[in-house]
């Protein structure tokens, strides 16, 4: 066995145990306003994270207020009624910690990572940052035109860009077709008032999940958050569930801009996390499009030299998500190498995979999976998640077995139950005149 090999398994090693260790000791309490608590005890490092999940996200977004989440959780780390944006990073900065926001289609999350001597100043910035945050009108104007150039500047990137025209030829007005960081047009009507009220509304206790992973003790720790966040009352809001819809019969959007290669992506709507062919579809999707030695790289690059990259994936989403195979391609190779994703996608519903792919893709599906796992700031990004998009924590000691029992006819029936009548969107060179 090569050193690269033994090292791959050491990680692998390190990281079950790291994870296995009191999995069956996930402690969830709430909080007399509501706020549910997620804490998993690992005394393996001194390391605590912190990771607070607000319901909300683009996926609760409408045309008229798309980008308003992204807006305000930038919002949070610019200052409080007690600090400043420089006193908010300065005081885990100080002791070697780190605070950050994130926000995707279904949740919104801000964390920090300290060490268990420090989870004091770690919780009352938390909460300070999560219930006082004053939306300064400097730092609201500086976060509109930072957030419009990143939109923009995003858009410089052919994958990128392809995939948002994909998603919104899928998914139409629907809310999965609405692109996280927002409009440009709407970011620009957006007041600061606008951005408060939001605030106010859905950041409340009853609309959060915090996880906690590290080197605590549950009863202690429990009795900290609830002295800092359970003065803070649950409130009542009306928020109904989007309904997703999907693309019927197909769709393809092409445009031209000044690029040299052209990027081409072909996808098909598929299912819910919480839906049981959902560990089916991962394990076809690595069949399909994971790494060098999948079938979309083997056939469109090593065999035929057309992709520069050439890839699949499947999103996790709590509502209908999508495939793609992508391609990156020469300009004259472009009906090619779509035919060629089509192709390779009809071949698994139209024979089963081998019992060396299936495999293969379960083992890397699983060993990148417990290798994700080792730090406790994702430890803690998984337990919090799960529980938000409605599967619960216990889905993450669950996910592995399920990926082990799929079988070779799941993975043919699920590409025959999804796999019709693809969206395709397509980036290529302008035509020379």
């Amino acid at each position: 066995m090569n050193n690269k090999k033994i090292f791959l398994w050491v990680i692998i090693i390190m990281a079950i145990i790291s994870t296995t260790f009191s999995e069956k000791d996930i402690n969830i309490y709430y909080l007399g306003n509501s706020l549910k608590l997620l804490i998993k005890p690992n005394p393996y490092n001194d390391i605590v994270a912190i990771d607070c999940f607000i319901d909300v996200g683009s996926y609760y977004e409408k045309e008229d207020n798309n980008g308003i989440t992204n807006f305000v959780q930038k919002m949070l780390l610019k200052g409080t009624k007690k600090r400043s944006a420089f006193e908010i990073s300065n005081a885990l900065e100080e002791v070697g910690g780190i605070i950050n926001i994130s926000t995707a289609e279904d949740y919104a999350e801000i964390y920090t990572i300290t060490t268990s001597t420090d989870i004091d100043i770690a919780i009352e910035i938390l909460s300070d940052v999560l219930f006082n945050s004053n939306f300064p009108k400097d730092e609201v104007e500086k976060e509109r035109n930072i957030i419009i150039s990143e939109i923009k500047r995003a858009e410089d990137s052919s994958f990128q860009h392809c995939y948002k025209l994909f998603k919104k030829a899928m998914y139409g007005n629907s809310s999965y077709g609405l692109p996280v960081e927002g409009n440009p047009d709407v970011i620009n009507k957006l007041s600061r008032d606008d951005l408060i009220e939001y605030y106010k509304t859905y950041y409340v206790p009853n609309n959060m999940i915090i996880s906690i992973v590290g080197n605590v003790n549950p009863s202690e720790i429990v009795n900290k958050i609830d002295e800092a966040f359970g003065y803070n009352n649950e409130s009542q809001f009306e928020r109904s569930v989007p309904e997703i819809k999907t693309a019927s019969g197909g769709k393809e959007v092409v445009i031209e801009k000044d690029v040299m290669q052209a990027m081409i992506l072909v996808g098909y709507p598929t299912m819910s996390i919480d839906n049981d062919d959902y560990p089916r579809l991962k394990v076809m999707d690595a069949i399909l499009g994971m790494g060098m030695s999948s079938r979309l790289f083997v056939a469109l690059r090593d065999k035929k030299g057309l992709a520069y990259a050439v890839g699949s994936f499947s999103p996790t989403r709590r509502d209908k998500s999508h495939l793609v195979g992508y391609i990156g391609t020469k300009p004259e190779s472009l009906v090619e190498a779509k035919n060629g994703i089509i192709e390779e996608i009809n071949r698994l519903k139209k024979d089963l995979v081998t019992d060396e792919e299936l495999d293969k893709a379960k083992n890397s599906i699983i060993g990148r999976y417990l290798i994700d796992h080792q730090e406790n700031k994702r430890q803690a990004w998984y337990l919090g998640w799960y529980e938000l998009i409605g599967v619960g924590q216990n889905f993450d000691d669950l996910y592995i077995q399920k990926i082990k029992n799929v079988t070779k006819y799941d993975v043919n029936r699920v590409a025959n139950n999804y796999f019709y009548s693809p969206t395709i969107a397509i980036i290529k060179p302008k035509e020379k005149k």
